[in-house]
């Protein structure tokens, strides 16, 4: 179930899934000049603590981008293998030695 599409900058969106064990997964991603990426339905998932922040956050009525930044960063970061490497380091979302 997509619970939050975060749009990024024109163009940009990344959806989220809450699984039935209230667990945050990134399902898709899009990229200027890349297109859209799906993940599979193996995509790591936030632990249930990062999962319960992730959704505090976004039921807030003003978000906090410092507060939600960082665990969008680790759902990339964990799903790295199934996003485009070519995209996460063009648009700085890892770190080229990673």
């Amino acid at each position: 179930m997509a619970i939050f599409t975060k749009h990024v900058r024109k163009g940009h969106f990344i959806d989220f899934n809450l699984t039935t064990d209230k667990l945050i997964s990134l399902c898709r991603i899009s990229f200027d000049g890349y297109g859209c990426c799906n993940l599979t339905d193996n995509s790591k998932k936030l632990d249930f603590e990062k999962s319960k922040k992730f959704i505090d956050e976004i039921t807030k009525t003003e978000l906090e981008q410092e507060s939600l930044t960082p665990l969008v960063l680790e759902l990339i970061k964990i799903n790295k293998e199934h996003i485009w490497t070519d995209a996460l380091e063009e648009y700085n979302l890892i770190d080229k030695q990673q």
